[in-house]
């Protein structure tokens, strides 16, 4: 990944002009087990795929089946150095979210894997952290996420501080954020 190594100080390179968004799945957390996993997802994917399956339904049938499992599934902290990290950021500053590409079809499941499964500080950093969920539902993360800073009117924003497991979604905020200055980090490089 062409994303900086992760070794700052918050106060270094976060200030009162930076936006910063977490990923969820992959970055700040991951299942608990092999089931209902990302991992899982791509396999059932590319199963589907060796079967003859188009590349399009494949990939449909596997996030119905991925998002059917979140049900069963717990999550935890991806690391302790994440969790850390994440409570570090977001004590420091109030500008940021986690824009995920779960649909909002699961955000009851979301939100009840989180409580159920996450450790916080409080029932407020709880609630602060769902009340930033944003759930992209697949769509192109960069394109949602303007039209966020579009309709918040995020005009003192100058910087985007993004922790992604994917460089895809890395380059699509780039792309369509092109007048913000974005830094991409991967917090599993820790």
């Amino acid at each position: 990944m062409n994303s900086r190594k992760l070794s700052f100080s918050v106060k270094k390179i976060v200030d009162q002009s930076t936006f910063v968004c977490f990923d969820l799945d992959d970055t700040l957390v991951k299942a608990t087990t092999y089931f209902g996993s990302e991992k899982w997802e791509q396999e059932i994917k590319n199963s589907l795929r060796s079967k003859g399956i188009s590349k399009d339904e494949a990939t449909l049938q596997a996030i119905n089946f991925w998002q059917e499992a979140q049900k069963k599934v717990t999550i935890k902290w991806n690391s302790t150095e994440i969790y850390k990290i994440f409570f570090e950021i977001t004590n420091y500053t109030n500008q940021w979210c986690i824009l995920t590409a779960r649909s909002d079809q699961i955000k009851s499941v979301t939100i009840e894997q989180i409580k159920k499964s996450l450790d916080f500080e409080n029932e407020d950093h709880h609630n602060t952290l769902v009340n930033r969920l944003i759930f992209c539902g697949g769509m192109n993360k960069g394109k949602i996420l303007k039209d966020f800073f579009h309709k918040n009117k995020m005009i003192s924003i100058k910087k985007i501080l993004i922790f992604d497991d994917k460089e895809k979604n890395i380059n699509d905020i780039k792309n369509h954020l092109n007048d913000f200055h974005v830094i991409g980090m991967d917090l599993n490089e820790l």
